[in-house]
């Protein structure tokens, strides 16, 4: 009779130490259900997100051409011409002329923007678009 006292209380407290295990267990299941609804409601927010072209494009021109994409010049004054000549703009004039792309030897020291154009293409905006979606969803996780 003792020995099956014994053996009630080895059960018992293995039957102590499974439910320890299950609950916890249980919170770390809990814990993975509360990520995958927040990543669920990540991904449905960007879904929503519209793939639509910016409202200053001239999405017609675009549409029109045969190629898909329309070239648009960008003169000087326009909002993006101060950050393109800005990218010109070198600490090392230096540099300038020196290198394999070099076809004409000339000595400068500074470059200038004279012109530039915005490509206007719905096909490649709205795949940078979702691309922009998935690396977001990744960076958030």
């Amino acid at each position: 009779m003792n020995n099956c006292f014994q053996d009630l209380e080895k059960n018992r407290a293995e039957l102590i130490r499974k439910e320890r295990e299950l609950a916890s267990k249980r919170q770390g299941l809990q814990a993975e259900k509360k990520k995958v609804a927040a990543e669920k409601e990540k991904v449905e927010k960007l879904r929503g997100q519209k793939l639509e072209v910016p409202p200053y494009w001239q999405k017609s021109a675009a549409e029109a051409a045969k190629d898909n994409f329309a070239l648009h010049p960008i003169r000087q004054g326009d909002a993006e011409w101060v950050p393109l000549a800005e990218c010109m703009q070198t600490p090392n004039s230096s540099q300038l002329g020196l290198g394999r792309d070099v076809q004409e030897a000339a000595r400068y020291s500074r470059l200038e923007l004279v012109r530039a154009w915005r490509v206007e293409s719905a096909t490649k905006w709205r795949n940078y678009r979702t691309k922009q979606q998935v690396i977001s969803v990744h960076v958030t996780t």
